[in-house]
């Protein structure tokens, strides 16, 4: 029951892993292959070395209780020396007195506080497997912070395929190092969501709408030039009409008569002009007169050109 836990973490991880992920400031599998794979998480904690080093070796403070063998994170203990076992106790109810039922995650192979702690052991399902991985954590002071790097490198034979295990290990290393941040700050350590939230992101989302422009009461408003609807078209050297009026002589003044209509032709001669085709040419003097009613009538083209409008007689000359 417990593996099958273990192994059902390290699936959940592997499926949160399908979709895009913001990791810390420097986070991914740096190397796979059918022999193995590493995986890198950089980030930088608001506290002394001192203090991340005291909350490193202290894993009942901040690790996953999901990601552990009995249930419960408050059962791990971290030993930093060389030799020193990141073990864990598993308790047992039907043992009476105490359980002596525990379980190695990891020994310390190199112990230098507070800039390095290395380890070596194969975490969660590769236990079961026949791979070494050692883990290697440095830190340095980097301002009033520190600045913390976690990798794990894993080898030998898997009967799992590295590319399936290694984002899951990843995400999982990824977590733990969040955690400890959180708690070496001062924060609980189960605040911290996986996958975490991009920091673009969630300022855009922070982010204040912007200030709209307001008017100044002090600052008069900008004149709106009004387009009048009718203008009349200008014309060049015009004069205008109060100044013409008073340049012209009052001799000129006076509105002169209305012209007289020129005497219209009889109506014989205007119905001929009107009936006439309108060809667009004069008539030759050599043409011949046609009979109108022997003469055959032409269909018009209402594609190219439309039908013309019959003309009109003015009133009062029949």
């Amino acid at each position: 029951m417990l593996r099958l836990r273990i192994w059902k973490a390290f699936g959940l991880c592997a499926a949160a892993l399908a979709l895009p992920l913001a990791t810390p400031a420097a986070a991914e599998v740096t190397q796979v292959s059918d022999q193995g794979f590493a995986v890198l998480h950089v980030v930088k904690i608001n506290a002394a070395p001192e203090k991340v080093w005291a909350t490193l070796t202290a894993p009942q403070s901040y690790w996953s209780s999901s990601h552990s063998w009995s249930g419960d994170a408050a059962n791990m203990y971290l030993d930093p020396q060389a030799g020193g076992c990141f073990c864990e106790k598993i308790p047992a109810k039907t043992v009476e007195g105490g359980s002596l039922n525990s379980v190695e995650h990891m020994r310390v192979i190199y112990s230098e506080r507070p800039r390095v702690l290395r380890m070596s052991g194969a975490l969660g399902p590769l236990q079961s497997e026949g791979v070494i991985g050692t883990m290697n954590v440095a830190m340095e002071a980097d301002g009033t912070g520190t600045k913390i790097s976690m990798s794990y490198v894993v080898g030998g034979f898997m009967r799992m395929k590295p590319q399936d295990i290694a984002p899951a290990v990843d995400a999982v290393i990824g977590e733990q190092l969040l955690r400890l941040k959180a708690r070496a700050e001062g924060r609980d350590p189960a605040i911290v969501t996986w996958p975490p939230k991009k920091e673009a992101a969630a300022k855009v989302d922070n982010a204040p709408e912007p200030a709209t422009a307001k008017p100044n009461a002090s600052t008069p408003p900008k004149p709106v030039a009004v387009q009048p609807k009718d203008v009349a078209p200008s014309v060049p050297n015009a004069v205008p009409a109060k100044d013409a009026a008073a340049k012209t002589p009052m001799s000129t003044q006076i509105a002169p008569k209305p012209a007289t209509a020129e005497p219209k032709p009889p109506l014989p001669e205007r119905l001929k002009d009107t009936e006439a085709p309108a060809t667009g040419t004069a008539p030759t003097p050599d043409a011949k007169p046609v009979d109108p009613n022997l003469a055959p009538k032409k269909k018009p083209i209402v594609e190219e050109a439309p039908k013309k409008k019959p003309a009109t007689v003015p009133p009062g000359t029949r």
